[in-house]
């Protein structure tokens, strides 16, 4: 049976979009509580990676963005095959699911690596998550735009189009200011701890603009996949399991994911 039919408000998959976002806020929030709660990190403002980064809370964080990237690979492999469908530039639909399994994996790093054990992998994963979801956003802001008459609404496209942007802005952003404050920060104390990021530090008020910057970005994201619900109002994804000999076959799950008006055809 399909999930929808358990969630009549949410038809097709437009509840994943939905599930995903939650998930990716419950992870930034709970790490974030447990931290300062902890003393683990100064209230204003940590990076999202400082949140995760000493027990107990690097494994509630590893936990909880593990399972964010395998529910964001799903929702990009869902785009994947929704777009399928209308075959817009079959090479570019394949090249956005190449990106958001980047993306999705570089969440799998960030989890696993955090910065105090292997910051390179950890820097890594950082950026294959914030910029390949900024690519893949861009892109799939054109292909909206492309498919606006059969898929979506001009006004979602719009939408995309100020996420996108507002991405690539706050991206460039977090990074150059990053890298300032750091800079600032070791030519002062090589051994300070930027968890502990205090006022009277060099580099405090840069610090401070490019973590809130990494914040909104992370938000922004989030708020990115959240409009995908709308187009996911009229497709579902169906399981098939099939025999070695292809003469018995069960699906799980509902409709294939093809449009529901096509079905009823």
């Amino acid at each position: 049976m399909p999930l929808s039919n358990w969630l009549p408000a949410f038809p097709g998959l437009s509840w994943l979009p939905y599930v995903v976002a939650l998930w990716m806020l419950l992870t930034f929030l709970s790490s974030y509580v447990t931290a300062v709660v902890l003393g683990h990190v100064v209230p204003a403002l940590p990076y999202i990676s400082d949140t995760g980064t000493l027990p107990p809370e690097s494994c509630v964080f590893g936990q909880m963005l593990n399972i964010a990237a395998l529910l964001v690979g799903f929702l990009g492999y869902s785009r994947y095959k929704q777009l399928c469908h209308y075959q817009p530039h079959p090479l570019v639909n394949k090249l956005l699911l190449f990106v958001v399994v980047i993306a999705a994996f570089g969440a799998s790093l960030v989890a696993n690596f955090q910065e105090k054990n292997v910051i390179v992998v950890h820097v890594i994963g950082a950026f294959a998550v914030f910029g390949g979801g900024n690519l893949y956003c861009l892109v799939q802001t054109f292909v909206s735009y492309r498919l606006v008459d059969r898929l979506g609404t001009k006004r979602t496209c719009h939408i995309r189009a100020v996420l996108s942007v507002l991405q690539t802005v706050l991206l460039t952003i977090m990074s150059t200011l990053t890298s300032v404050s750091f800079s600032r920060l070791r030519e002062w104390d090589p051994d300070a701890d930027p968890m502990h990021w205090v006022n009277t530090w060099p580099g405090y008020d840069i610090h401070i603009a490019a973590a809130t910057a990494e914040w909104l970005l992370g938000i922004v994201l989030v708020l990115y996949f959240l409009t995908f619900s709308a187009d996911f109002r009229l497709f579902s994804l169906d399981l098939v399991m099939r025999a070695a000999n292809d003469e018995y076959v069960m699906g799980v799950g509902g409709d294939s994911l093809s449009s529901l008006a096509n079905r009823e055809a």
